[in-house]
């Protein structure tokens, strides 16, 4: 099965908290085998370019470590897996932690369908 995931990004890191996302990490995965990572910059800050971004990601799974909530209602709207309350050092090692089910997180929003 195909996933792609993004991961927002601060200083080449998962980002403490999606306002100060300056990019993405757009991490695609088959059959539990990641197949290509790609770093996408985000010069934009403001809310609804963020929402537009992870949209036109087209990510099955949006990964982060703190999103404010004024942001999920609009997010859901990307129809993403939001995981938010994420640790990890690197994007790659959250999308490892999620798919081996390790992945520390407080929050979930399933996508609406």
């Amino acid at each position: 099965m195909k996933l792609r995931f993004a991961v927002p990004l601060k200083d080449d890191r998962p980002a403490a908290d999606f306002h100060d996302c300056e990019a993405f990490a757009v991490i695609e995965v088959d059959n539990g085998r990641p197949l290509r990572t790609r770093i996408i910059p985000f010069p934009h800050a403001d809310a609804q370019a963020l929402v537009d971004a992870v949209s036109h990601i087209e990510a099955d799974i949006l990964i982060a470590r703190g999103i404010r909530h004024d942001l999920l209602a609009q997010l859901n709207k990307t129809h993403a897996n939001i995981i938010t309350g994420a640790d990890g050092h690197t994007a790659e090692k959250l999308v490892s932690d999620y798919l081996d089910g390790s992945l520390k997180r407080t929050f979930v929003v399933p996508m609406r369908r």
